[in-house]
């Protein structure tokens, strides 16, 4: 992948709460990210949400398996639930990928796809030195959990 420290210099932080596959801190010592990159480990959901909500933009990375197309993570509604933009790493052709553009949330990326991945970066980050990276989603609240719980009620009533 192209060096991309011009773009963070000091003006990036990227936390990865949560349990980390030991390959995340091999790719990080191998594109020469550790430095930029904060790992505080399990945390509450209430401060997972704030983290989120202090957050300029959201990553969503999905495995990389067969299955992939149809991975729906509850991670996804969250993000949605913030109003940040996000960058997915996920199959372009997915269910996930269906979902972000649908509600204008972001950009998705398919695997190996590091060029383009970098121009989605370079786009973010002229948009957050310009102050205008903010959320542009729209249609969100009916994959809210009042609203998918409302949904399934209304399913498992159907069969009822």
């Amino acid at each position: 992948m192209e060096k991309i420290h011009y773009l963070i210099e000091d003006e990036l932080e990227i936390i990865l709460a949560g349990t980390l596959d030991y390959s995340v801190d091999e790719d990080l010592n191998r594109f020469n990210l550790t430095e930029y990159v904060h790992k505080p480990g399990y945390l509450s959901h209430q401060k997972i949400l704030d983290l989120q909500q202090s957050a300029s933009l959201l990553l969503l990375m999905i495995s990389d398996t067969q299955h992939a197309k149809g991975v729906l993570t509850g991670k996804l509604f969250e993000y949605l639930a913030a109003q940040k933009p996000i960058i997915a790493i996920a199959p372009e052709v997915s269910d996930l990928s269906h979902v972000i553009h649908d509600c204008k949330a972001g950009n998705v990326v398919d695997f190996g796809k590091e060029k383009k991945l970098l121009n989605v970066l370079k786009n973010y980050y002229q948009e957050f030195k310009a102050n205008e990276l903010h959320a542009k989603s729209t249609g969100y609240e009916k994959f809210s959990r009042f609203n998918l719980t409302k949904k399934l009620s209304v399913i498992i009533e159907n069969l009822l």
